[in-house]
């Protein structure tokens, strides 16, 4: 929730928006309502993380496939205990240290058929974000997760998202994010053959 905290106004900027729905936490909207809740214009949609729920116990790394096995919506990685997606968010979201991976079960749940990633390249975490300057940089710590966590995340919901004929396109050709995973396509090139 450092976001909401030191981005006020990006945070703005979006809510003010009136023909948009913000996917957010109960969290972040308590934020929203606390701080900003006059320039309020978007419509917004409760989402969770399955394993920290509101009013609800943790779900341990170990317990996830326990807690979460009977489930159909929830598809498991073949060999990690700790690595799921969701494919009904209304059971909550599953967490692989990026936005992205939020994203892809959202999108997912929407009903998308093509999924179109910009800005996805994994690599120059000491660098700022496209929203952010040297002076207000918030921290990262997405780099010591992008081996462990981050790319059987990605691996594990391509597998998914294929099994359910949808296509992720990575308009990033310099990402990490290998095209084993997914397909990758500069932004010219692709709009050029739509």
């Amino acid at each position: 929730m450092e976001f909401y905290d030191r981005k006020p106004d990006i945070i703005r900027a979006v809510i003010s928006q009136p023909d948009l729905v913000l996917f957010t936490t109960l969290h972040g909207i308590a934020k929203i309502l606390d701080r900003h809740g006059e320039a309020l214009r978007c419509r917004l949609a409760l989402i969770e993380d399955a394993c920290y729920k509101i009013y609800r116990p943790k779900v341990a790394k170990n317990q996830v496939r326990q807690t979460w096995q009977a489930v159909e919506a929830i598809r498991f990685h073949p060999q990690r205990e700790d690595i799921c997606f969701s494919t009904d968010i209304r059971h909550g979201i599953f967490d692989a240290g990026t936005v992205v991976y939020w994203a892809l079960q959202i999108l997912m749940w929407l009903g998308f058929k093509t999924i179109l990633i910009s800005g996805l390249d994994m690599t120059n975490f000491n660098q700022p974000r496209f929203y952010e300057t040297d002076r207000d940089k918030l921290p990262s710590w997405l780099e010591n997760k992008v081996d462990d966590l981050v790319m059987p995340s990605f691996s594990h919901a391509a597998n998914v998202l294929q099994q359910n004929h949808i296509r992720v396109v990575n308009f990033s050709l310099e990402s990490a994010v290998p095209e084993t995973i997914f397909e990758k396509v500069s932004f010219d090139e692709y709009f050029k053959n739509q």
